[in-house]
């Protein structure tokens, strides 16, 4: 929630914002791949 806000703002260092782009990326990734690993470990059974 707030980083959403912080970036809609960009009242931040240009750099802090990059890292929070890449953060949130690597965030919706890891939970992509946790949903997948979770469906082949159904369909494995």
């Amino acid at each position: 929630m707030v980083h959403r806000r912080v970036w809609k703002e960009h009242r931040i260092n240009p750099l802090v914002y990059k890292e929070m782009q890449r953060e949130q990326i690597i965030g919706v990734f890891g939970i992509i791949l946790l949903v997948v690993g979770y469906f082949i470990q159904i369909l494995w059974k």
